[in-house]
């Protein structure tokens, strides 16, 4: 269940870029966009280039689509979406992420770095707590 927490978490604090957020929320939400972005994109950039392959290896190209192309190109859409429905939250954890491991969260734009940036960026927000997060215990429902 923290799994999931820390998911709804991030989207419902994704307009805070002020205080913490510990490792766990942080690699659980970068694990939820990668397996969904690809779990949507791969199908789709299959059926396109399987389209592509089969047009080149008949050797005539046709304007009429096959029946993949839509849904693969729904596919690709919705990735896409999805990736950018998490933009905002993504970066406002990066931002709490940073500032947690005791770093500036100014640091978060090395990320525009092509290639080595995300790589940076990552490899910093692994780092350990620096800051102390004060123990808040939970609530009984009665």
């Amino acid at each position: 269940m923290a799994f999931f927490s820390n998911i709804r978490t991030a989207f419902i604090r994704y307009k805070d870029f002020s205080g913490t957020s510990d490792r766990q929320s942080f690699w659980a939400f970068t694990f939820f966009r990668f397996i969904v972005a690809y779990i949507l994109l791969i199908p789709g950039i299959y059926l396109l280039l399987k389209q592509i392959v089969d047009e080149v290896r008949s050797g005539r190209h046709s304007d009429k689509l096959s029946n993949a192309a839509p849904f693969a190109t729904v596919l690709c859409s919705l990735a896409i979406t999805f990736i950018l429905f998490c933009a905002v939250p993504y970066l406002a954890l990066r931002v709490r992420r940073l500032r947690s491991a005791g770093l500036s969260p100014w640091l978060v734009m090395i990320w525009l770095l092509p290639i080595l940036g995300p790589t940076i960026v990552l490899i910093l927000c692994n780092k350990k707590e620096q800051v102390h997060i004060p123990y808040i215990p939970k609530e009984k429902n009665e």
